[in-house]
């Protein structure tokens, strides 16, 4: 668990910058009409996206539907986090983004969800990891508004819940009010 404490600065500063690097890649509809240097940059910006691989556009369309998903507060502090980031030495980014690089794909996809919901990813990953279409957001508003203490709890009844029994799970903990959670999960881990 410490090393998790001690990687998670990085990763959040990992995370926030590929996320707004992602972001960045998006031109905004309806903006009034653009200089000559605006439509160059414009330009420029949609040969990058064209040499991109599917793969990479899958990406990138990936990032942004996370971002979008994220509570305004998180964005805030992952735009805050990026302009930290930018600030640090070239070796110390370099440093940064080859961690990052090294993590594997369900980690990095886990910080998508954000700082807060990144960090119990590892935990949460068996009962949100294959979610139908029409729960994805519901549950998503469910776990960034659910406290700490929520979360860990969650963690664990996710590991020793069984597989078969998790979409029940997942369906109930979506439906639990706010204000009835702490207690709907503290009764889930004494059965």
């Amino acid at each position: 668990m410490r090393r998790n404490r001690a990687v998670r600065p990085t990763l959040v500063l990992l995370a926030a910058s590929a996320v707004v690097a992602g972001i960045a890649m998006v031109a905004t509809a309806a903006s009034p009409p653009l200089s000559p240097a605006q439509q160059e940059a414009l330009r420029t910006r949609i040969a990058a996206w064209q040499a991109l691989t599917p793969d990479s556009r899958r990406d990138a369309r990936a990032q942004m539907q996370a971002w979008l998903q994220l509570p305004p507060i998180q964005q805030a502090g992952l735009r805050a986090s990026a302009a930290a980031f930018s600030q640090l030495p070239a070796e110390q980014q370099a440093a940064m983004r080859v961690k990052f690089a090294a993590l594997s794909g369900e980690q990095k996809h886990g910080w998508r969800l954000g700082p807060v919901l990144g960090a119990y990813y590892p935990r949460l990953h068996p009962l949100i990891a294959y979610v139908p279409e029409a729960e994805r957001e519901p549950l998503l508003r469910t776990l960034h508004a659910m406290s700490p203490q929520e979360l860990e709890l969650l963690g664990r009844l996710a590991f020793s819940t069984p597989p078969a029994e998790r979409n029940a799970l997942r369906q109930a903990l979506i439906r639990q009010p706010p204000a009835d959670r702490l207690g709907w999960l503290m009764t889930q881990m004494d059965r």
